[in-house]
This record gives C-alpha cells, sequence and structure tokens, in this order.
C-alpha cells in the first residue's frame, strides 16, 4: 500500500471457487461512490450499471451504483473485467461484498472465476482505478479554496484544478 491510496487490497485468499479480497478504505470520506465516480467507471466498465445485483432498491447494480461502497463497485468492476477475457460466451460470474468490520473501514469481496490469474488480475485492475478516482475526487475537494496547482481548459471553459496523471492500465 501507498502512503497516499484511498483503498488497497489488505489480503486475498484463492479459493478453489472464489477469491476472497479483504479491501482497506483509508479514511469515512472514501466510503462510498458518487454519480461522477460511475460516470467514469462506466468509461471503462460500461455495463457496470446492467449487472444483476442484490440489492434494497432493485434489481442491478444500476439502483445503488452512485450511493454504494467502493468495495462494492471494486467487486463489479473486477466480474466485469473477468467477463471482457471470458473463454465461455455463456460464463457467470458471482460476487459478494460484505463488511468485514465496518468501523475499521474493512470490506471483504468475494468473487467467482473460471482462471484465477485472470480474477486476481481483475481485481487488481479495478482497485486500482477505484483508487484513482477516490484520489482525484479527494484532490478536488481538497483544492478548493486554495491556490490552484494548474490552469485547464475544459469544455471550452478555463478552470483552475488540480493535475493528475491518468492511470492507464
Amino acid at each position: 500500500m501507498s502512503g497516499s491510496s484511498c483503498v488497497w487490497v489488505e489480503h486475498v485468499t484463492v479459493r478453489p471457487d472464489r477469491i476472497v479480497a479483504d479491501i482497506r478504505i483509508a479514511d469515512e470520506a472514501c466510503v462510498l461512490t458518487s454519480e461522477d465516480m460511475i460516470d467514469k467507471a462506466l468509461c471503462r466498465y460500461p455495463h457496470l450499471l446492467d449487472h444483476a445485483c442484490v440489492n434494497d432498491r432493485g434489481e442491478t447494480f444500476g439502483a445503488v451504483a452512485s450511493r454504494t461502497s467502493v468495495a462494492h463497485l471494486v467487486e463489479h468492476m473486477a466480474i466485469e473485467g473477468q467477463a471482457r477475457v471470458s473463454s465461455g460466451a455463456k460464463s457467470l460470474f458471482v460476487g459478494k461484498t460484505s463488511w468485514a468490520n465496518r468501523a475499521k473501514l474493512l470490506a471483504r469481496v468475494e468473487i467467482s472465476y473460471e482462471d484465477d490469474l485472470v480474477a486476481l488480475a481483475s481485481l487488481r485492475a479495478a482497485v486500482l482505478f477505484v483508487d484513482y478516482l477516490l484520489a482525484e475526487r479527494e484532490e478536488a475537494r481538497f483544492c478548493v479554496g486554495e491556490a490552484p496547482l494548474k490552469t485547464e481548459k475544459r469544455n471550452g471553459n478555463e478552470s483552475a484544478g488540480c493535475f493528475r496523471i491518468p492511470y492507464n492500465g
């Protein structure tokens, strides 16, 4: 874990039918997703909102996506990452996210797999991307009211903001 990470995998167990990952979240401010995070995630994981998902508000991940735990987002990203490279057209991946210790911001993500190495790579990519999205959000929050680090043009408008090199994994 890097000192500046917002989310990371603390421990992984590879079982015969699934991987079980303990996901640590650095701060309470980073626990939940936002609409902006989901919009950015959809650029890389375009089917997220259509995933089947057992939740209180609907039958898909889209029903809870913009206000769920970041660990839950990691679960669905890792599943979609596996589905992209799956050998079977009718492959079905399932996952489950729960709090191992909510007070200590430790979540448990379980994900089925066809190939354990693909599952681990998909999990790693998902965690890195979510960490990037959280760091970007935290930098924007930190910069409010501060001297701008960089001035940039977005949508034709000049605005002050923080500079961050995008993750291209």
